[in-house]
């Protein structure tokens, strides 16, 4: 790898840390700056891909790693407390037992 190719790959690993740091940061998933910076992270992984700049392996390293450093954990393990956190909550379905014209 020549010198150039090596400088524009570290200002491309930069560049998609900096987004992947961006998009772990945003809180509301639902938004459309999300939305936004999603559609910008796939099209900045698909050019580095395209180009032969980086391969599949390092950019998926890259993106694991930012994701720890994000949330402290692997995507699979916070996938794991989500589901446990979203089955806490269960809904008392027996109030809808009695038929609506004698609930109050």
């Amino acid at each position: 790898m020549t010198f150039d190719n090596q400088t524009q790959k570290s200002k491309y690993i930069a560049g998609i840390r900096d987004l992947l740091r961006l998009f772990y940061g945003t809180k509301d998933l639902n938004s459309a700056y999300r939305k936004k910076l999603e559609a910008k992270l796939d099209g900045f992984i698909a050019a580095g891909l395209l180009i032969n700049l980086i391969s599949e392996k390092e950019l998926q390293n890259i993106i694991d790693e930012e994701y720890m450093t994000a949330f402290g954990m692997t995507r699979n393990e916070r996938r794991e407390k989500l589901k446990l956190e979203s089955n806490e909550t269960e809904i008392d379905w027996k109030i809808y037992d009695i038929p609506t014209i004698h609930r109050q």
